[in-house]
């Protein structure tokens, strides 16, 4: 039970927001994967999630 006192860790929001940004990414690598025909890779997957999410926050503050 090493792990026993890190319950709350793994339940605290910062790593829910973690996981969920890793989930993103692995979906957008796999699409973006899929259209190219080939394994883009972690590291481009990255980056156009970034590029994406910044987009997307662009468009919040621009109301669209």
């Amino acid at each position: 039970m090493k792990n026993a006192g890190n319950g709350w860790m793994r339940n605290s929001l910062l790593v829910q927001q973690s996981e969920k940004r890793r989930q993103d990414i692995e979906v957008l690598k796999w699409y973006e994967s899929e259209k190219a025909g080939r394994d883009i890779g972690w590291e481009c997957a990255v980056a156009r999630w970034m590029i994406w999410r910044g987009l997307q926050s662009d468009q919040n503050l621009l109301g669209h």
